[in-house]
């Protein structure tokens, strides 16, 4: 007895068509409806930085100076590297204390004050410093 193979020709053929479909239509689902994958090749595709404008001097209309610019420095330093300092020689050049020294290495261990603290991570001693007191700490 032969097998009519006709009807297995139908079923493969329309199993063909109907996986197609399914495909298609993801595919049409995942570029037209879809926004998360758009917004993941926009993260790929684009580099945001920002650029921070440069600042001078400001003056209002009758060309009296309002605000300007003065860069200020901060001093920081890593416990875990500083062996033989001279601390007499530091608080003479910063123009501090030796008791405000002491006490802000205190703060800076404090792990309530600073709670980041790590004696391997850069840590601030002192802020805003301005450029002649940066300069005479720099030689």
């Amino acid at each position: 007895m032969r097998k009519d193979y006709s009807l297995r020709r139908y079923v493969i053929g329309g199993v063909t068509i109907g996986v197609v479909i399914v495909f298609l239509f993801r595919l049409w689902d995942l570029q037209f409806m879809s926004d998360e994958y758009k917004a993941h090749a926009d993260s790929n595709a684009f580099l945001n930085k920002i650029q921070y404008p440069s600042r001078g001097a400001m003056y209002d209309r009758n060309g009296k100076l309002l605000v300007f610019n003065q860069p200020s420095y901060d001093i920081t330093v890593i416990l875990r590297e500083i062996e033989d300092l001279d601390t007499l020689d530091l608080c003479r050049t910063l123009n501090i204390t030796s008791a405000y020294f002491l006490k802000r290495i205190e703060d800076i261990k404090d792990k309530r004050l600073n709670p980041g603290y790590s004696q391997y991570t850069h840590q601030t001693f002192m802020t805003q410093l301005s450029v002649e007191e940066c300069g005479v700490f720099q030689e």
